[in-house]
């Protein structure tokens, strides 16, 4: 799976190269978006529970000397709902980032050469030695019916 980092930092470039693969990835800037957008909820989380936290120890302390926190807590209320707003909102676009990238393939390297079949694609080399049979071989599903491993049926 691709590393949403490197999409964002080489978006254009990684959807070129994808769409070598004969689709088109041009969602990917969907995905770029979505991951901005999460970047500035997570922020604005990150602030408001810094809020919270420093809030909470104000708190503790004018209850300690006997000043009236309602003002105070009522911030704080309000903060832990926006919070939990911006937790589910965030989980939402995590699972679409998450779900989207899934699906996305790795990226062809630069020497690979960009072929519609198989008659435009050469064949570099071949490893080990090519089995000639004096029979016709049998597909792996034949065989499988054949030993009663495999049932469609």
């Amino acid at each position: 799976m691709l590393d949403i980092k490197q999409i964002r930092e080489n978006t254009q470039s990684i959807i070129d190269r994808l769409n070598t693969r004969g689709q088109d990835f041009s969602f990917l800037n969907d995905v770029v978006k979505a991951d901005e957008k999460r970047r500035e909820l997570l922020q604005e989380v990150e602030s408001l529970k810094a809020f919270r936290n420093e809030s909470s120890k104000k708190i503790g302390m004018m209850k300690k000397n006997g000043e009236d926190t309602s003002n105070l807590m009522s911030e704080v209320s309000k903060a832990n709902e926006r919070i939990s707003a911006i937790d589910k909102e965030l989980s939402e676009i995590e699972d679409s980032i998450q779900n989207t990238l899934n699906v996305v393939p790795n990226v062809p390297r630069e020497t690979v050469i960009v072929g519609k079949g198989e008659e435009d694609n050469k064949e570099v080399r071949k490893n080990g030695i090519i089995p000639q049979f004096d029979f016709t071989p049998k597909a792996h599903w034949e065989i499988g019916v054949n030993l009663g491993i495999l049932d469609f049926e």
